[in-house]
């Protein structure tokens, strides 16, 4: 078998290189930021005892009012991504290659692009997914208790209303501290290849191919279930209303008022319409519309489905 010469792999190594560093550069959907941070990691996966303390201050009052994480313990494991392209040896040697240039570019958008994809799947997955309280994130029974310092007994609170409508959500994206999705990322993507060995690869061996990849480790989460809200009713003044009123009255444990002020409704593209005519028209109908302005909107493709 005749072997492409190391010059000609190491030449097309830097050029897919260079075509996947350009596709890394290329702009993903950045809305995400808006309701999701990113916190580090530094192994396989996260604890956040932490969450379970809502950071609110307190007259000091006698000793120290000390609350008792240990059972309320919310773990996050890292995730293995990657995305991958081959070039098979007639290609290179035919100088068909046009096309697997811009495939590397798509490697390098694709594997960025996994973020705000994984941040609005935990949105729409969050009524099924488990949150730091062992409800999941949206759920009609998250317990509130008697006491600050989480004890005493417990009373359930809600953050979700359940109908038959697409599911559109309204979230406090304003806390300094944590907003309702978090990223937790443990390492930046990175570009692989067994191009400069390929002459002694099993792939090439067997297949007259050089591999070229892309991963990156990370997961998504959740933060505090007070800050979202979720419905499936239909979208209108009345449920929005319902919705925004109910999140500014979540209380935190010990009945202490969070102050919570949802800023933003996110919604699929089939209730852009809805959700802008409800919060930014002037005008309902001939009449004021007082909820102009209250929240933003994202409409977003990800929730489509």
């Amino acid at each position: 078998m005749a072997l492409i010469k190391s010059e000609k792999i190491k030449a097309l190594d830097t050029t897919i290189k260079l075509n996947f560093n350009e596709g890394l550069k290329m702009p993903v959907d950045e809305t995400y930021k808006r309701f999701t941070m990113e916190i580090p990691s530094d192994s396989s996966s996260n604890t956040y005892e932490w969450l379970s303390e809502f950071p609110l201050a307190q007259e000091w009052k006698g000793a120290r009012k000390l609350r008792d994480v240990s059972m309320r313990t919310y773990e996050v494991d890292n995730k293995d991504w990657e995305s991958s392209i081959k070039v098979h040896e007639n290609d290179v040697m035919d100088n068909k290659l046009a096309s697997k240039f811009i495939a590397a570019k798509g490697l390098g958008y694709s594997i960025n692009e996994i973020v705000p994809r994984q941040a609005y799947l935990a949105l729409k997955k969050g009524h099924e997914t488990l949150c730091y309280d062992g409800q999941n994130f949206f759920d009609t029974d998250h317990p509130i208790f008697e006491k600050e310092d989480g004890t005493g007994s417990s009373t359930a609170y809600s953050n979700m209303d359940t109908g038959s409508e697409p599911a559109w959500y309204l979230l406090c994206t304003t806390h300094p501290i944590l907003k309702p999705i978090f990223w937790q990322n443990r390492m930046e993507p990175r570009f692989m290849t067994n191009g400069q060995d390929a002459g002694q690869s099993e792939a090439y061996f067997m297949n007259k191919e050089i591999k070229y990849g892309a991963d990156r480790r990370g997961a998504s989460g959740y933060g505090y279930w007070q800050m979202a809200y979720r419905s499936t009713e239909e979208l209108n003044e009345e449920n929005f209303n319902k919705a925004y009123a109910k999140m500014c009255s979540q209380l935190g444990d010990g009945g202490i008022v969070l102050g919570i002020v949802p800023d933003l409704l996110v919604v699929p593209p089939t209730l852009r319409t809805k959700a802008n005519k409800i919060v930014k028209a002037l005008q309902i109908e001939g009449t004021t519309n007082v909820n102009a302005g209250v929240v933003d909107v994202i409409s977003s493709p990800y929730l489509a489905g």
